[in-house]
């Protein structure tokens, strides 16, 4: 009797865990990331979301690629924090927008860059990240050479090292990746006017059953915590 308990009980536990949302995240600091307090902004904003609306969830750090992929898939559920692309709109739904990021270029230096038009950027090698939703404009831009990365330390790395002349993001993550690799703070320049700036969202796999109305629940939750405060205080919290 005991054995046939213990049996439906451990049943019931992979049912439950099954049944929880899986959610992709990447290291992406300050809005994510494995070694961040409870994945960092974007992923507890997500989870505290899910929770409200009465979902468990899981998260997985994964590779860029793989997060578009699995979600594409139906892997993963839900994303963590996605910019808007076209192409993605075909498999993903967005939520409403929760923060915005700015795009900025940076340079070394010694040989610092002010973006002045499509035109400023010629002969120059640029660092993007593989799969990373940039202006249309700037990737079909005459005389570039484009060097992919697997995501924006690598870039930063590569302008530090002179195998590229600019890379382009986020702000926020660019300086907080630039902290990592050293510690002076004048062996980068950031443009001082951000190319472009991206909403974030999160999303949710159109292959998932009940993508819409877990996307409904995620923007209600949102706007209650925006409501109440809640929402400013995890900015707070995470030191936005």
């Amino acid at each position: 009797m005991l054995r046939a308990l213990l049996l439906c009980l451990c049943c019931f536990t992979s049912l439950a865990r099954a049944d929880a949302i899986s959610i992709a995240a990447i290291d992406w600091e300050p809005f994510s990331g494995k070694n961040l307090p409870d994945g960092g902004f974007a992923v507890a904003l997500c989870r505290t979301l899910l929770k409200n609306a009465g979902y468990e969830s899981n998260v997985y750090f994964v590779p860029w690629t793989r997060a578009l992929k699995g979600t594409e898939s139906g892997t993963y559920q839900v994303n963590a924090a996605v910019w808007y692309a076209k192409d993605r709109a075909a498999y993903m739904l967005y939520s409403e927008p929760y923060t915005v990021n700015k795009l900025v270029f940076v340079s070394r230096s010694d040989t610092p860059f002010q973006y002045k038009g499509l035109s400023s950027l010629r002969g120059k090698r640029i660092g993007v990240g593989q799969d990373y939703a940039y202006p249309q404009e700037i990737l079909h831009a005459p005389d570039v050479r484009f060097d992919e990365a697997i995501d924006d330390e690598q870039n930063l790395r590569k302008l530090f090292s002179g195998r590229i002349d600019l890379t382009l993001g986020d702000e926020l993550n660019l300086r907080y990746e630039a902290r990592k690799l050293n510690q002076r703070s004048d062996v980068f320049y950031f443009d001082k006017t951000p190319l472009d700036e991206k909403p974030l969202y999160i999303t949710v796999s159109k292959a998932m059953p009940n993508a819409e109305k877990v996307l409904a629940d995620l923007n209600r939750e949102l706007a209650k915590m925006k409501a109440n405060g809640s929402f400013d205080a995890l900015l707070k919290q995470y030191g936005f």
